[in-house]
């Protein structure tokens, strides 16, 4: 749901607000925020996965187009988000 429905609706949202066609870097960078923002504060703290589980499970959310939500430098060795 989140790849398929959220990502992408929440990209086209930020685009669409400033009224123009394309995204810029900058809308680009503002999209990915707000997905990790509603990430982190609507949907990890209900997650019924816990350690291992949840960060297997984060690492396969994307922003949209096939970037992954948590680069390599935010996972730290355990699993751990």
């Amino acid at each position: 749901m989140w790849n398929g429905k959220i990502a992408p609706t929440v990209r086209e949202a930020v685009i669409r607000g400033t009224g123009k066609e394309t995204s810029s870097d900058g809308q680009q960078k503002v999209a990915n925020t707000a997905l990790y923002v509603l990430m982190q504060k609507a949907v990890v703290p209900g997650c019924p996965l816990s350690g291992q589980g949840q960060s297997m499970w984060a690492r396969s959310c994307r922003y949209g187009q096939g970037q992954s939500m948590w680069p390599r430098s935010s996972q730290s060795n355990d699993g751990q988000i």
